[in-house]
Formats: structure tokens, C-alpha cells, sequence
């Protein structure tokens, strides 16, 4: 047993380092004892080629042909999951395939959960059966929205693939409320990775947040190494949204939340995962484990959660000058935005959609008088070309910020040295680092994101969109 152990710790290595590469072969997955049909490619072996299972430096079982593009065999029987490596006869260099074969048991998962897939990947059918997860299948979103409901009074989670142009976060967060799902986009599969910056990244329970972020405390001995991560930020995802960081990485999120406005959909879950966990799963113990618990979190109704329904207030510039192209955050934002100032009783007025703004409200003396929207945050931008007014610090606005009661945060977007008149703010730019002077400080509380740049970098916007999130804030353009 121990033999087979260190082979094990050998193989999760070796396929790790492997992950790296620019091509991969593809990857199935079986449970010991059962058939398993191995795509291979019609060009990757030539016609009559035999073809046999290896692992551990033998062949395993009896040699299979290729048909129609693909090889059947019979799953070893296994006692821990193994990678098998499908090669030809006459060419053992070269790997055609994998196949990942789990024990004949079944997998132990979370709750009472209906577990529904909607053009999902390949492999995660495939490893549904492998681990033998009771699964309904619709061959695309398309199939699932014409079908009947799923049972109600149990969790659903819907897993879905590369989704379709037109199902933004808002249809989709529509058809989760519709349908009583929560949702699960694995966008890191093979179809869905074009694009992907072909960085290896290794998780660790630091990187672990939100939801999950009681793995913060773990050890992994052997931690998953992925590779070709996919980024949110590329040409086909969407740019703009409300977001929350499952599973950190390096500039970006690996696992995300996103969330929208639309109506019911505060304890639905529609969660995007940009990683080819195919490419470790059954090779990392911790890989397994992680998506397992992915899985059952996406499943989970997120109770008690409020509706991105706050409203902020722009201190500067005015609302005319943020330009979707240079400030794309701010500008998705100002759907839900309060005037800076000028307000009507001190009530907060929107800018846009005065549908969201007020609720009225019958008094005592027989007025109505409109309920206030809860303010969420104030933001100051001191990037680009337009200055601050010579009486800025003595407008009403900001002695509102320098006399709030409550957690109503205060976001500051780049650096200029009218701030350090503000003596309420306490600019601090004393100090030296190693490396050269030390970064500014300012009063505890204030969130001060120093990027200059306009349009901001990738890293800015994405902390701008998990603030945002954080304070219940909407972003509209998604």
C-alpha cells in the first residue's frame, strides 16, 4: 500500500508539471470495472492502431481499436483514483489520451440536491457518472428552459458550459429565479479556454474567500497545480458585473459570484469557474475535495441576503464627466447614483431609474413623503484633467462624509495633492520603505485605490466591482 501511495504522489507531480504544456491530450473519466469510451481524435492515431491503457510504467488490460474517433475499455479495477495514459502499440511516446479511472464506490456529497446539467462539458459528465452523482441532462439551456421545473422544495444547482451570447448575468440570474436553480458556469474546459493566458497557478487555502474561506486555516500537502487559467477580463466574458471572489488568483478570480439586481434573485447563486479542474481531478486528493465543495456551495440558497438595491453619492467628478470609456466602472454605477449635493430635504435623489429611488410613504399629517434608498458609499475621483472646485472641501457633501454616523464607507480613486488639504482625510506621506518612499496613508476606514491610469488598470476595476458588490451597490452594465 505504501508502494502505491508514493506512485500515487509521483503521479499528481508529474501530471501537475505536466498541466503546463501548450497542448494536452484529452481527458475522460470512468469508474473501475465499467466501459469507457476514450475520445481520442480521427487524426491522433492512424486507422487500425491498437491501443492500450498505461500507468505506472505496464499496460493495463486488453488493447482496444479506434472507432469513430474514440477507443473502448474496461475501467481497471482500482482502489484509489489513477490516470491512465492511452498510447498506441507502435508509438509509445506519444499520449493520446487520458482516462481517469475512480474506485467502484460512490462519491459523498453534501445535502439533498438535485444535481441538473445544461450543455455542460464533456468531462464533467463523464465524471458524474465516474463518481455516480444522480444527474438530469438537457442538452443546452435552451432544452433545460422548455422542460418541466425541477422538484420544488429542494436545492437545485444547474451546471451549464460555455454559455450562449445572449444569456448575460441578468437572463441568467431571470432563469435561475424563473426555475428555482442556482447556477454553476464552468467556463475553464478545453471549448471554453481560448483566450487563456497560459499561466500556471497553483491554489493554495490562502487564495480561498467569501464562502469559502474557512480553507484559509488548512495545510495542503500537495496542493492542485492548474494551468491556461482563464480570465474574466477576456474579449467573450463579460466585463462589467457585480462580483464576489470564491478562489483568488493572481490579478483575477479563478471562482467568482456574480450578481445582479433582478428581482428574487438575492438568495440565487450564479457562480463562473475559470479553471480546467479536468486536468486535476483524480490527480490531487485536494483537487477533488475543492470542487466537491464548490459544488455543494453553489448549491447552497445564500439566505438572508439584501438586494443590490443602496445608492452611493459622487463627491467629484460631476456625473456628466464619467465616460463609460475611460471610467467603465463608475459609469456602470450610475444607475444607482445620488447627487453629491442640492438634495431635496437631504433626501437622496437618482440620477437614473427614479423607479428605484423612492417608496412613498404615508405620514401623520396627511403628506407623503418618499422613503430613502440606504446610501451605500461615497466616492471622490481625483483622476484625469478635471480639478477640484476651489470650495470643494466646504460643500455640503463633504462635511456629510466628515459627520456620517454608520459604516458608510468612503472610496478615493487616484492621487493628487489637493488632498492633502483635506484635513479631515489626514494625508500621511511620510516614511520610507526599503525600495523608496512609502505608499500615502490616510484616516482609518477610507478605501484610497491610488491607480491614476484612466481607463484604470484590470487589477483597479476588479476591486472597484467587489466593492461595489460589498456595498449592495448595482452595476447595470453587464
Amino acid at each position: 500500500m505504501q508502494r502505491i501511495c508514493a506512485y500515487l504522489a509521483a503521479v499528481c507531480l508529474t501530471a501537475a508539471t505536466a498541466a503546463a504544456r501548450a497542448e494536452e491530450p484529452p481527458v475522460t473519466f470512468a469508474r473501475a470495472g465499467r466501459q469507457a469510451v476514450v475520445p481520442i481524435g480521427a487524426e491522433a492515431a492512424r486507422p487500425g492502431a491498437k491501443l492500450v491503457l498505461r500507468a505506472f510504467g505496464q499496460a493495463w488490460g486488453e488493447p482496444a481499436g479506434v472507432k469513430n474517433g474514440a477507443a473502448e475499455f474496461t475501467a481497471p479495477r482500482i482502489r484509489v483514483p489513477v490516470v491512465f495514459q492511452v498510447i498506441a502499440l507502435d508509438n509509445v511516446d506519444a499520449v493520446l489520451a487520458e482516462l481517469v479511472v475512480y474506485p467502484d464506490r460512490p462519491a459523498g456529497l453534501e445535502g439533498d440536491v438535485t444535481w441538473i446539467a445544461a450543455g455542460a462539458p464533456d468531462w464533467f459528465y463523464a465524471w458524474c457518472d465516474a463518481l455516480a452523482l444522480p444527474l438530469a441532462r438537457h442538452r443546452d439551456l435552451r432544452s433545460f428552459r422548455a422542460a418541466d421545473r425541477p422538484v420544488p422544495g429542494r436545492q437545485a444547482l444547474l451546471v451549464a458550459g460555455c454559455v450562449a451570447p445572449g444569456d448575460d448575468p441578468a437572463a441568467l440570474a431571470r432563469l435561475a429565479v424563473e426555475r428555482n436553480v442556482n447556477l454553476l458556469v464552468l467556463a475553464g474546459s478545453d471549448t471554453c479556454s481560448k483566450g487563456a493566458n497560459g499561466r500556471t497557478m497553483t491554489v493554495l487555502p490562502k487564495h480561498t474567500c467569501s464562502v469559502l474561506a474557512d480553507l484559509q486555516a488548512q495545510q495542503w500537502a500537495l496542493p492542485p497545480i492548474f494551468a491556461g487559467c482563464r480570465s474574466p477580463f477576456s474579449r467573450d466574458t463579460l466585463r462589467i458585473a457585480n462580483r464576489q471572489t470564491w478562489l483568488a488568483g493572481p490579478g483575477w478570480p479563478l471562482v467568482e459570484e456574480l450578481r445582479t439586481p433582478v428581482e428574487g434573485a438575492e438568495s440565487r447563486r450564479l457562480v463562473v469557474s475559470y479553471l480546467p479542474w479536468h486536468r486535476q481531478l483524480g490527480r490531487s486528493e485536494v483537487a477533488d475535495s475543492l470542487f466537491l465543495r464548490l459544488l455543494a456551495e453553489a448549491a447552497r440558497e445564500a439566505a438572508g441576503r439584501r438586494r443590490l438595491a443602496a445608492r452611493w453619492r459622487l463627491l467629484h467628478p460631476a456625473a456628466g464627466d464619467v465616460a463609460p470609456s475611460q471610467r467603465p466602472v463608475l459609469a456602470a454605477a450610475l444607475g444607482s447614483l445620488a447627487p453629491a449635493e442640492d438634495s431635496q430635504g437631504g433626501m437622496d435623489i437618482p440620477v437614473r431609474h427614479p423607479e428605484k429611488g423612492t417608496t412613498p410613504e404615508s405620514t401623520t399629517d396627511g403628506n407623503v413623503h418618499p422613503t430613502a434608498v440606504p446610501l451605500g458609499a461615497y466616492v471622490l475621483d481625483v483622476r484625469g484633467d478635471v480639478p477640484l472646485p476651489a470650495d470643494f472641501f466646504d460643500r455640503r457633501a463633504v462635511k456629510d462624509v466628515e459627520t456620517r454616523r454608520g459604516p458608510t464607507p468612503l472610496l478615493i480613486l487616484g492621487d493628487n495633492s489637493a488632498l492633502d488639504r483635506w484635513k479631515w482625510l489626514a494625508v500621511d506621506r511620510t516614511g520610507a520603505g526599503k525600495d523608496g518612499p512609502a505608499p500615502p496613508r490616510c484616516r482609518p476606514g477610507v478605501v484610497w485605490l491610488r491607480d491614476d491610469a484612466l481607463p484604470p488598470s484590470a487589477a483597479t476595476q476588479l476591486r472597484m466591482m467587489q466593492l461595489f458588490t460589498d456595498w449592495n451597490i448595482a452595476l447595470e452594465t453587464m
